[in-house]
């Protein structure tokens, strides 16, 4: 499904690699606003090292690109490694992120993959450990509170022509996610 990217917002797209494989793992997430030059290279490096510490040593950001109605906009690259040394879950095992805002029902909610899970931090029921998640927390916090050194927040872009809407806080599912789908053949 496509969002709508109304003028004066952006799509951020932070592209992730794993050792070993040649596809890459996006992350998404809607901007009020259109970051380029310095801010962007910030946005980067914020999204990077606010994760570095949740992340396998396998897995690195890599890119970051605005994107606005018209397409790409800009990109701006630079390798952030991950720093957990723990053997990493199969590649269709994620975190899962909720993007929360003030909006009822299903369109007041988001959700965002993050792929480098560490086997270590997943129990066998697919729960993660209640340290991770609370390191987790923290990072994410630290990131949400970043954004306004560079004039911006984060938005829930939708598919139809409604407003996006502020995203208010983001937590950490307990429970790993898995696709199908992002399983190697």
């Amino acid at each position: 499904m496509t969002v709508i990217i109304p003028p004066g917002h952006s799509l951020i797209a932070h592209q992730h690699a794993v050792s070993g494989s040649s596809r890459p793992m996006i992350c998404t997430y809607g901007l009020d606003s259109v970051p380029t030059g310095s801010d962007l290279s910030d946005l980067h490096q914020a999204w990077g090292n606010s994760l570095v510490s949740v992340l396998s040593s396998t897995v690195s950001l890599e890119t970051t690109t605005v994107y606005i109605d018209g397409g790409a906009r800009e990109a701006y690259t630079e390798v952030i490694a991950g720093t957990d040394s723990a053997t990493m879950a199969p590649p269709n095992v994620a975190y899962l992120l909720n993007k929360h805002t003030n909006r009822v029902g299903r369109q007041g909610r988001g959700r965002l993959y993050l792929s480098g899970v560490a086997e270590a931090n997943v129990g066998n029921a697919g729960v993660l450990t209640s340290a991770i998640i609370d390191d987790f927390d923290a990072q994410i916090a630290e990131f949400l509170g970043f954004l306004p050194d560079i004039a911006t927040s984060m938005v829930l872009l939708h598919s139809d022509s409604s407003d996006p809407d502020p995203v208010t806080s983001i937590t950490v599912n307990p429970l790993v996610a898995t696709q199908r789908r992002r399983l190697r053949k």
